[in-house]
Parts: C-alpha cells; structure tokens; sequence
C-alpha cells in the first residue's frame, strides 16, 4: 500500500474520511466515541488557507470586497491518501475600519492567513449587509467562511515598523500625504511643487557686512 498518494480529485468538503476499527461497530463507548469523532469532523472551525484570487486591486479605496481562498491542508482518508480542499469562493476579507477610518491593506494572489469559518449561514448578511436570518440551518460550514489574513508570509519589502520608541516607515514608492509627497530617497515636495531641500529663500545683508541674497521688506511673523 503506498501511504501519503496525492489524489486529485477533491473530496466533497463535508464528506467523512474516515477509517473506523472493527471495535467501534459492536456498541458500547468504542462505538459512542466514534459517532461523536465522526459529528465533530464536519464542523469547520479555524484553517490556514491560500489567496487564489481577490475581487479587487490591491491599491482600490473601494469597500471591503470578497476574495477565493483554497484551505492548506489535505483532508487524509483511512488510507492515508491525501485529497487537495475545494477553493471556496466569495469570502469577505477582513479590514481594519471604523467608521470612515481605515486602514487599506487588501490581500494579494498568493498571501497565506487565517480563515475563520462562521456558526451560522452568513450568506444573507453579506447580500444585503445588515441583520438577517439565516438562508439555512447549517453550522460551521466551509461556506460561512471569512479571511482574516496575514500568516506564514515572506517579509515585507515596504512597512510601517512600531518601535519601543519611536517607528520606521519604509516605502519601495512615493508617500503621498494630502498632496505633499516623499519620495523614497526622503525629498520632500510641497503641494504646489516646491522641492523642499533645494528651495531657497532671499536673506538681507547680515550684521558683519556679508553679501547676502537681497529681499523685500521685511515682514511681521
């Protein structure tokens, strides 16, 4: 028998992969444990999975959008054959916001994090966004799923970096604060366009008679 086989076609997520021992059929608490073993495999909790794909750019300000996500790791029948997980489709992906504040990091082809998978059908809350019952009785189904993100993934090239005193912000692009930008070497450009580093402003004579670039007269502030 060759043990660890990856089939390729994937099993039906709720269906059992099991391999029950001749004791776990003839009563008693053997056979209770087994049932309940069994009942408690088709509720889906926590899972590690793999962006597949993402309705939105990943640079869009847009609402929080929906994405595919293929959960890590194999389902393994009494055989120890490996079956590779369905992609679930039409997963919300997590954004931290609070009313018209955010923070947009949206996820990327590729990115591994965290999926959650809710108690109750969620399909009708995230329809209409807002309370509902739910479209049916299942719990803690694959299909109630939601992407928290942000697991096992290789280091970032761009960051905001939190410091016990202090922080780094590191960016492979310019900053963009309300129209004043910084670039990636630290020149700073002024709305209007004015280069900081390199604008200069005229000076009077100085009080030890130095030639100084002429100006205007002075004024107040």
């Amino acid at each position: 028998m060759q043990l660890g086989r990856t089939v390729p076609m994937p099993l039906e997520n709720d269906q059992q992969t099991t391999n029950y021992r001749a004791s776990q059929s003839v009563g008693g608490a053997a056979e209770f444990e087994a049932i309940v073993r069994s009942l408690m495999g088709k509720n889906h909790t926590l899972m590690l999975g793999e962006v597949m794909a993402v309705t939105q750019e990943a640079s869009s300000t847009a609402a929080v959008g929906y994405l595919s996500v293929r959960p890590m790791v194999f389902m393994v029948d009494g055989s120890n054959n490996n079956y590779d997980r369905a992609t679930i489709n039409n997963v919300p992906f997590f954004r931290l916001q609070a009313g018209g504040n955010a923070v947009i990091l949206n996820p990327k082809v590729g990115d591994i994090g965290l999926i959650a998978y809710c108690e109750r059908d969620i399909s009708m809350v995230k329809r209409n966004k807002k309370q509902a019952a739910p479209n049916s009785r299942r719990q803690f189904n694959i299909n109630d799923a939601v992407y928290l993100g942000g697991m096992l993934n290789s280091a970032p090239t761009q960051y905001i970096q939190f410091l016990d005193s202090g922080m780094n912000i590191k960016t492979t692009g310019n900053v963009n604060i309300n129209g004043l930008t910084i670039a990636p070497s630290g020149v700073l450009t002024l709305a209007n366009g004015v280069v900081v580093d390199t604008h200069i402003h005229d000076q009077a004579n100085d009080s030890a008679g130095n030639t100084e670039q002429p100006v205007g007269i002075p004024r107040n502030g």
